[in-house]
């Protein structure tokens, strides 16, 4: 991860979720603060689900700060004021780390009021266990890719339709039969695109088209 605020290659809970439930790029922009905490309904709630799964199996990488408490045994040696003091003494490390899949399976989702927080939650010892929690951009594209009615519509191919050729080698054909091979062998290049209503190079290749059915190409069309 080259910073917590690479957004290009590691995304957060919103970002992520948002990409899941649309898959669009241009979604992500709607998302005002990455980090705010993200009110969840039925779609983004099976979403959230799904990614803890691919997270425990290896498929989403994953990297957040580690959250740092005291030693667990010194919360006995304290009457109930200071076990309390103790409780909220936790606090985020200074760097970012890799969360690895085993880890997943005591980690569960960090909620305030209903809303996800980007925090993961030990559910063995009830207690935050990392913040800022940031998902691959790269492995989220990958299982969550764009949906194929999203994707952008292939550029037109470049070049005059069959139909258009078709229809100038036809009047061609029309031209031998009136005024001889001569007539269209000799026609100036310049002169074919008025004449039969296409491009020089479309009309270019049809002339040689008709002429060499006819066997009737010059040596110098060769």
């Amino acid at each position: 991860m080259k910073s917590e605020r690479d957004r290009d290659s590691y995304w957060t809970h919103a970002e992520a979720i948002t990409w899941m439930c649309t898959r669009q790029l241009r979604a992500l922009s709607t998302v005002e603060d990455p980090r705010a905490p993200l009110a969840l309904n039925s779609q983004s709630q099976e979403a959230l689900n799904e990614l803890a799964k691919r997270c425990r199996d290896g498929l989403i990488r994953s990297v957040g700060r580690r959250r740092l408490w005291p030693d667990e045994f010194l919360k006995y040696s304290m009457n109930l004021v200071d076990q309390t003091r103790w409780l909220n003494a936790g606090r985020p490390s200074d760097t970012f780390e890799s969360i690895q899949p085993c880890q997943w399976i005591d980690l569960e989702w960090a909620t305030t009021d209903g809303k996800l927080t980007g925090g993961l939650r030990s559910k063995y010892r009830k207690r935050a266990e990392w913040v800022m929690v940031q998902f691959s951009r790269s492995d989220l594209i990958r299982e969550w890719p764009v949906e194929a009615s999203a994707r952008p519509a292939a550029a037109p191919r470049r070049g005059p339709k069959p139909k258009k050729s078709d229809q100038a080698k036809k009047k061609m054909r029309d031209d031998i039969s009136q005024h001889g091979v001569p007539y269209l062998r000799d026609m100036l290049e310049k002169e074919l695109p008025a004449a039969y209503g296409v491009g020089r190079t479309t009309a270019r290749a049809a002339r040689a088209d008709v002429l060499s059915e006819l066997g009737a190409i010059s040596n110098s069309d060769k």
